[in-house]
């Protein structure tokens, strides 16, 4: 399921099958409500009551031409990194792995 915009609904995990195997946010780094609602989704994703049993991948892409890479996170903004960083750790202690634009996760950046 792809959300082009970045931008998911509020409170769209509920009413996702919980057959979804992936998902996908093209993401605007210079937009800060973006920041806040990919958040928002991630959290709602990580908590146990989330219903998606199948989901294993989600896909952070850039929307611009500057990619979305874990390694230069932080050079944008430091918070976003640091939050997006530990809902990452915390969805992959479930097995779902947050990939940015080269296909790396967390665990598998170097």
């Amino acid at each position: 399921m792809e959300f082009p915009t970045g931008e998911p609904p509020s409170d769209m995990i509920p009413f996702l099958p919980p057959s979804v195997k992936e998902l996908s946010f093209q993401v605007n780094l210079a937009v800060r409500e973006q920041h806040r609602r990919l958040v928002d989704c991630l959290g709602q994703l990580s908590s146990p009551r989330a219903p998606l049993r199948s989901l294993s991948v989600i896909r952070l892409t850039s929307s611009t031409i500057d990619p979305f890479r874990w390694w230069t996170i932080s050079n944008r903004s430091i918070a976003l990194a640091g939050e997006l960083m530990t809902l990452s750790m915390r969805l992959a202690e479930v097995g779902i792995h947050v990939t940015d634009d080269e296909d790396k996760w967390m665990a598998r950046l170097g």
